[in-house]
């Protein structure tokens, strides 16, 4: 099963702090945490309605 990993590693990414002394990180992780609230929330979401159709069939 790689979905249930695939998910901690999401939950990983929200987790991750956005204090950084180096700015060009600061800047990759403030890109991440928009993509995040943008793109992979929504994301998960689907992939746990999917999952759980998958289980129901």
């Amino acid at each position: 099963m790689l979905i249930p990993k695939f998910c901690n590693s999401l939950d990983l990414i929200q987790s991750t702090p956005l204090k950084d002394p180096d700015p060009e990180k600061m800047k990759i992780n403030v890109l991440l945490y928009q993509m995040n609230k943008t793109v992979l929330k929504p994301m998960k979401t689907i992939m746990k309605s999917f999952i759980i159709q998958q289980i129901k069939c």
